[in-house]
């Protein structure tokens, strides 16, 4: 199979010029990325949409696929934490003050403030 990842663009896509590289990123790759997050470490989606494209060998990210998958990543985690679990994606990393994503969430942004503040990060 091809070892390389990403898809080769044909025309000028989000900052990439033609024939360069996306990378299409999974939901997993994105939650392990969030999983691997040390506490008291705040990312935007874009520093991780540049780390995951250069460990991939792409010029870039799918921005869209990556807030969707931030999106989703965050809502199942807060699912696991109003279920009690203790252990979960620690989502409030990748989502500083002025990320888009906060509005589009499906249970607000104070839980995220909140758990921001818990660690000592920007609200």
């Amino acid at each position: 199979g091809n070892e390389e990842s990403g898809e080769v663009v044909n025309r000028r896509v989000s900052g990439v010029p033609a024939g360069g590289r996306m990378l299409i990123p999974t939901a997993r790759q994105v939650d392990d990325y969030i999983r691997t997050m040390p506490k008291g470490v705040s990312k935007t989606s874009q520093e991780m949409g540049a780390d995951l494209a250069k460990s991939a060998g792409a010029d870039v990210t799918c921005p869209m696929c990556t807030g969707i998958f931030v999106r989703i990543s965050s809502e199942a985690a807060h699912e696991e934490m109003t279920a009690g679990k203790e252990s979960v994606t620690p989502f409030w990393r990748i989502i500083p003050p002025k990320a888009t994503v906060r509005k589009k969430l499906t249970f607000g942004e104070a839980i995220v403030d909140e758990m921001r503040k818990a660690e000592g990060l920007a609200v």
